[in-house]
Formats: structure tokens, C-alpha cells, sequence
């Protein structure tokens, strides 16, 4: 019994160690600071498919050992409310990644964050850089607007048609009783010529 316990406790003890190195490693190799480049090349994905983008986001987290969307608030919002003034590559940097988490998920916060901060580059003449992605952000941005206008026209266009449809059929036939009102009754009509005959 004394040797198998011996034998036990060693195991116990190598399980241990490679856990130990194991989650090491795994800390070492997660490095947030990955997200930096990602962004600056985000033009080179940002018009995939939000499936296929939504992938490439997870596989980044994975790499970077957090997500996108962690990332921006541990990193930007963490700064601002310690007082801290974000420059111009952190502001982009803070703009691309809420427009990639809007381009892979559609959800409008994020899009309307994007806008938010990429604004502050709006009437400047900075980087051609910065001033590529304020219009692309704000193209999407109204792209978003219209696509909101169109469904509601839609809607309503859809409804006003359903009610004229329910209501077509009441108004022709009072249309009908109407004229059949108007007919003179004691006009008889002749049996030749088919004309009223008027006397």
C-alpha cells in the first residue's frame, strides 16, 4: 500500500507541475497588446462577410488571450475614466474596433460608438488614415439610416395597403347601391330598341 500511495502522490505532483507550466505558458503567450496591429490593419478584413469576420475575431482573441471587445474597455475607457487623454492612433484604434464589432455581430451600439469617437477627427486635416476611416465609418453609419428608412416605409406602405384592401370591397358596393338609387323606377325601358322609354 505504501508504494502505490508513494506512486499516487508522485503523479499528483506531476499533474501539478505541468499545470503549473501549462498556465504559465498559456499567461506569457496572451499579450492584449496584439489588438494594436490587428487594428491597424483592419482595412484588410473589414469588408468580410460577419460570419466570416466574426471568426477571425474569436481566432484574434484566442491569440491575443481577450477578446475585442474587452480589450477596448480595459484598454480606452479605463484611461478616461483615470483622466487619461487618448491620442489620435488610440482614438482610431478605439473607433475601428466598434466598427468591426458591428460589421461581425450588426448590433447598432457598437456602430453608434464608432461614430462617437471617430467625430473627433471631423473638420480636421490629419492623416490620411484618420480620414479614411471617418468616411467609412459614416458611410456605414448612413448605409444603417437608410436601411432603417426603407423597412419602416415598407412596414407602413405594407399596412396602408392591407387597410385600403379591407376597405375596397365595402366602398364598391356602396358605390353600386348609390347608382342603383339614382335609376328612375317608373321608367320603363323598350323591349325593341332598349332605350327608356320617356312617354
Amino acid at each position: 500500500m505504501s508504494g502505490c500511495s508513494r506512486l499516487f502522490g508522485r503523479l499528483a505532483w506531476v499533474v501539478l507541475f505541468v499545470s503549473t507550466v501549462s498556465s504559465s505558458a498559456w499567461a506569457a503567450a496572451a499579450d492584449p497588446s496584439q489588438w494594436e496591429s490587428y487594428l491597424d490593419y483592419a482595412y484588410v478584413y473589414s469588408s468580410a462577410d460577419p460570419a466570416a469576420l466574426d471568426q477571425r475575431l474569436a481566432e484574434y482573441s484566442k491569440e491575443a488571450g481577450i477578446s475585442l471587445e474587452e480589450y477596448l474597455l480595459e484598454t480606452f475607457e479605463t484611461m478616461r475614466l483615470e483622466g487619461g487623454v487618448l491620442d489620435e492612433i488610440s482614438l482610431r484604434r478605439e473607433a475601428i474596433g466598434n466598427l468591426l464589432l458591428y460589421l461581425a455581430s450588426r448590433e447598432k451600439d457598437f456602430l453608434d460608438r464608432s461614430v462617437e469617437v471617430i467625430d473627433s477627427f471631423s473638420g480636421k486635416l490629419g492623416r490620411h488614415e484618420d480620414l479614411y476611416w471617418l468616411h467609412y465609418i459614416k458611410a456605414h453609419k448612413a448605409l444603417e439610416r437608410e436601411n432603417w428608412r426603407t423597412s419602416s416605409a415598407t412596414t407602413s406602405t405594407s399596412g396602408s395597403k392591407s387597410w385600403f384592401r379591407s376597405r375596397a370591397p365595402t366602398t364598391r358596393s356602396r358605390r353600386y347601391r348609390s347608382h342603383s338609387r339614382r335609376t328612375p323606377a317608373s321608367s320603363p325601358r323598350c323591349p325593341t330598341c332598349s332605350r327608356t322609354s320617356r312617354g
